[in-house]
């Protein structure tokens, strides 16, 4: 009872967490043991996960660009990903042969596919830039495993990519103000753009100690280049989007969409922490051990 008869405010109620929340979290909590293991066991598991995650990318990107008018080869271009991702491992050197032939061939379907006659040139050009996405840019995954300590090399660009795309997100939902590009992605910030950096630049110094890296330049660099990497491929992917007109690259990773949603800064990350390290090692005769 009250017996002054006086209103007082009602608690606040405590707000819940969303769904949308825990589907991101428990698939994440599943997918990185499975992921971890393959990066550090090396070998045909993790050529199979980059040649799966290659071709689902590719897929996926097939399917967006074909809300916008478009058609892409889904066959060849999967098959030319197969080439780049699994001619990598192998060190197949005719890769180059075959992926002109499939080049050649791509021009013959394009003239004769749906739409040929209005965008030609569009369709062989969506076709082809899904490989360099999926397929291009994700064999350096392959490239920096087989570096000396290259698993240690991936795991860090993993928990970089990681930890960046996580603490952006919480972070801009919570004290996010200032818009980072309104034309493209209107719910990415400043704020969380800044935080997932610091924090995923914390998190790769304390894995690089843990894994014996004792370079500070070296360590200092990876801080820098991976958090930006991620934000460049975000950028990327959220313009492929938006050009096309659709949310998310796809539905197969619940609360986080398609596999690009992911991924899309690791597919940037990979190749950055690669060639980093190969230019570190030839100015500064510097190994990783």
């Amino acid at each position: 009872m009250n017996p002054d008869n006086k209103k007082y405010p009602s608690p606040s109620p405590v707000k819940s967490v969303s769904k949308e929340t825990i589907y991101r979290t428990v698939t994440s909590l599943l997918l990185a043991p499975l992921l971890i293991f393959a990066v550090i066991w090396g070998g045909i598991p993790f050529l199979l996960l980059v040649t799966l995650g290659s071709i689902v990318s590719y897929l996926e990107i097939s399917n967006m660009v074909e809300h916008g008018g478009f058609f892409p080869s889904k066959l060849l271009g999967s098959f030319a990903v197969i080439l780049l991702i699994v001619g990598t491992y192998l060190q197949f050197k005719p890769i180059l042969v075959l992926f002109t032939l499939l080049l050649i061939s791509s021009l013959f379907w394009a003239r004769r596919s749906p739409g040929a006659l209005n965008d030609f040139t569009g369709n062989l050009s969506t076709t082809f830039l899904g490989v360099f996405y999926a397929g291009g840019l994700l064999s350096h995954a392959i490239l920096l495993r087989e570096l000396p300590t290259g698993y240690q090399l991936v795991l860090l660009a993993a928990f970089g990519t990681w930890t960046a795309d996580t603490s952006a997100y919480f972070v801009g939902r919570k004290w996010g103000r200032h818009k980072l590009i309104p034309s493209v992605s209107p719910g990415k910030t400043w704020e969380g753009a800044v935080g997932g950096s610091l924090l995923s630049g914390l998190v790769i110094l304390a894995a690089s100690i843990a894994f014996g890296i004792q370079n500070i330049y070296y360590i200092i660099g990876l801080m820098v280049i991976i958090p930006l990497a991620v934000i460049l491929g975000d950028i990327t992917m959220s313009s492929v989007k938006r050009s096309v007109g659709v949310k998310d690259t796809g539905k197969i990773l619940p609360g986080h969409g398609g596999v690009l949603d992911r991924i899309d800064g690791f597919i940037f990350a990979i190749p950055s922490v690669y060639y980093y390290v190969l230019i570190v090692a030839t100015l500064m005769d510097f190994k990783v051990n």
